[in-house]
């Protein structure tokens, strides 16, 4: 039997999977808040819970993911995601930028009024709004959705929640609404028609960006595979971000996080805490008496900037014999000074 022995006051859950190879997996999720509040990021007074699955908008799957499932394998990458809001900076324009920085992550995304196509004498034009007050930074309101014609309905199928996607020549007397994020080099010009979707948050494991790493499930996956995952599937699958947002490396501590324009203050600048901070416990197992130490990573770094959060969550795995009778207990121990608590 494997058991799990939590002694630490963060959440922890596990689950078993099993790779394309057949090989199967128990792999281990801690969950880690924190408070953003100083300079230096410090232990949240409340740990946020572990989520089994994708939480969408409204409850609603053709929606954007509001929250992303913790539970997850190892990825390849740590996904750096945030879910917050662009807030108007004091000088006003016609657009105004936000962006993100983390190591060697540099994402800038253009927050334009709130615009939409309407027909009129002269043709489809864009009539252009007002700022709204704040605008999430999720994929609701990147370019993408879908239009129905007389035949079918066409969805843009790398963001079938987003704003923007239709057929010109098929713009009648309603407003089709524009999206409000771009990226600066890829604006929206009815004249081009599809541009890349531009957003900070979770991509649905539905659409194509994900979808072209789960693999080919076909008449010759059913007799050669089955139930195992196909030998097409990748493992960038598991990745929750865009691909812009994923973080190569491993995270060290005292890495530097700077947000322009997701406060109402403007700039934000927080620092990870160094290494034995940001990696507060172990994870050892004993398996045929014999004692050993499990690495772990940072899988998912999410930002929570209206609620001064951030969330790490961590994940290992260790090979799994269902065939194994023998008690496996899998300890994590937690080694932070509480004084380090904010």
């Amino acid at each position: 039997m494997w058991r799990l022995d939590n002694k630490t006051e963060f959440p922890v859950k596990s689950m078993f999977y099993t790779d394309k190879a057949g090989i199967s997996h128990w792999v281990i999720v801690c969950k880690i808040s924190w408070d953003m509040n100083s300079e230096i990021i410090k232990l949240a007074d409340e740990q946020q819970a572990i989520r089994f699955i994708d939480e969408y908008i409204d409850n609603d799957f053709s929606q954007a993911v509001n929250y992303g499932n913790d539970l997850t394998p190892l990825k390849n990458k740590t996904d750096i995601i945030i879910k917050g809001h662009a807030y108007l900076p004091f000088s006003e324009g016609n657009y105004f930028d936000i962006s993100l920085s983390f190591g060697i992550i540099e994402k800038v995304l253009r927050i334009r009024k709130e615009r939409y196509l309407m027909k009129t004498l002269m043709g489809t034009r864009i009539v252009e709004g007002d700022f709204p007050e704040k605008i999430s930074l999720g994929y609701e309101n990147a370019f993408g959705g879908k239009y129905k014609t007389d035949k079918e309905e066409r969805i843009f199928s790398y963001n079938p929640a987003g704003k923007g996607y239709t057929n010109i020549k098929l713009v009648g007397s309603e407003k089709v609404y524009l999206p409000l994020l771009e990226y600066p080099e890829a604006p929206y010009n009815n004249r081009k028609g599809e541009i890349p979707p531009a957003a900070l948050g979770y991509i649905s494991p539905f659409w194509e960006t994900r979808r072209i790493y789960a693999g080919t499930y076909d008449q010759k996956w059913l007799d050669d595979k089955y139930p195992f995952y196909p030998d097409d599937f990748s493992n960038q699958f598991w990745q929750q971000a865009a691909e812009d947002q994923q973080y190569p490396g491993e995270i060290y501590g005292n890495e530097k996080l700077r947000l322009t324009n997701m406060t109402k203050g403007g700039n934000h600048i927080n620092t990870l805490p160094e290494n034995r901070e940001l990696y507060p416990f172990e994870i050892k197992s004993i398996i045929k008496g014999k004692s050993s130490n499990h690495k772990y990573k940072i899988n998912t770094l999410l930002i929570e900037p209206d609620d001064m959060t951030i969330s790490t969550v961590y994940a290992a795995e260790m090979a799994y014999d269902p065939d194994m009778d023998d008690d496996i207990i899998v300890t994590i121990n937690q080694l932070l000074d509480e004084s380090k608590r904010c």
